[in-house]
């Protein structure tokens, strides 16, 4: 009777032993799966956000005679660290009458406009000037600046296709480089200028992407289609990447110290920049990102509580 006794409690402790080794194992993985999560969260891995594409001079122009002219300068900058990005668009817009100066009366000019997000993607001047005797100017300039790790590639082109049909075209005309690539960087002056007689020029300069976002430029495609019209359009693409900020900084500048006036100030000034730095690049980034990481906390607490109830109960 003591043997079996003793087996049994052998039995017994031998099961528990091997229910807390495998409690053990699946309160690692779970707590391992969790707080993986959390860092991926938090650790800056987050796509960028973007703001809407820019839209202008699209579809207007109908009349015959009708002149514009319409450029787009924007600058990126992302943090690929952080995932977070910020911009400033420029958007001027003139009209008046075909193959002219324009006066300061005849645009619109929006200033430097800041966003909290990237502004990766133009679409302008299309399906502009259908009328005879009109001329188009479009023009696209962006800069983008990486911070951090980023390897750039070379702009893809997709321009000039189907386009100086009619006859009669104007010397001087064509497109650099004359390309036809799916899905390209920049896409223009495609169907455009085929109405005899006209004269369109477009270019594509040195431009490059990143493997940070995406960019996209569509403009000047199925324009001027008129009789002897004009368009000339111009994109480029300049990406700048910078290295990621360490830390490492000196901290000899004032305040430094934080022992006088100038220090305290210095402290003060920080605190403000730090909220005009999340303003320009999108508090609510920032928050959604620590309400995720909290969220799997909470369940890995309650996860781990659970566990070790049914574990003790055993």
């Amino acid at each position: 009777m003591h043997s079996s006794t003793q087996s049994s409690t052998h039995r017994s402790s031998t099961h528990r032993s091997s229910t807390h080794r495998s409690a053990r194992k699946v309160l690692a993985l779970l707590a391992g799966v969790l707080l993986a999560g959390a860092m991926l969260a938090v650790g800056g891995t987050a796509q960028p956000a973007s703001a809407a594409p820019v839209l202008q001079c699209n579809g207007v122009g109908g009349g015959g005679g009708q002149g514009y002219d319409c450029s787009v300068t924007i600058t990126n900058t992302f943090d690929v660290s952080t995932g977070l990005g910020s911009s400033t668009v420029r958007t001027v817009l003139c009209n008046g009458a075909a193959n002219t100066t324009f006066g300061a009366g005849d645009c619109v000019d929006s200033g430097i406009l800041p966003f909290a997000e990237l502004t990766p993607s133009v679409n302008q001047c299309n399906g502009t000037v259908g009328g005879n005797g009109g001329s188009l100017y479009c023009s696209v300039t962006m800069t983008n600046t990486i911070i951090g790790a980023a390897t750039t590639g070379i702009a893809t082109v997709n321009q000039c296709i189907g386009s100086l049909g009619g006859g009669g075209i104007v010397p001087g005309s064509g497109c650099d480089p004359v390309q036809e690539t799916t899905g390209a960087t920049v896409t223009q002056c495609n169907g455009s200028v085929n109405g005899g007689g006209g004269f369109m020029q477009c270019t594509v300069g040195a431009s490059t992407t990143n493997t940070g976002f995406d960019v996209d430029i569509t403009q000047c495609n199925g324009s001027a289609e008129g009789t002897g019209n004009l368009m000339v359009c111009s994109a480029s693409i300049t990406t700048i990447v910078l290295p990621a900020d360490d830390g490492s900084g000196d901290g000899d500048g004032d305040g430094g110290n934080g022992a006088g006036g100038d220090g305290a100030g210095g402290d003060d000034d920080a605190g403000t920049l730090g909220l005009d730095e999340l303003a320009a690049t999108g508090m609510h980034d920032v928050a959604a990102s620590a309400g995720f990481a909290a969220v799997i906390v909470v369940l890995l607490g309650a996860t781990l509580a659970v566990t070790a109830r049914r574990v003790a109960r055993r």
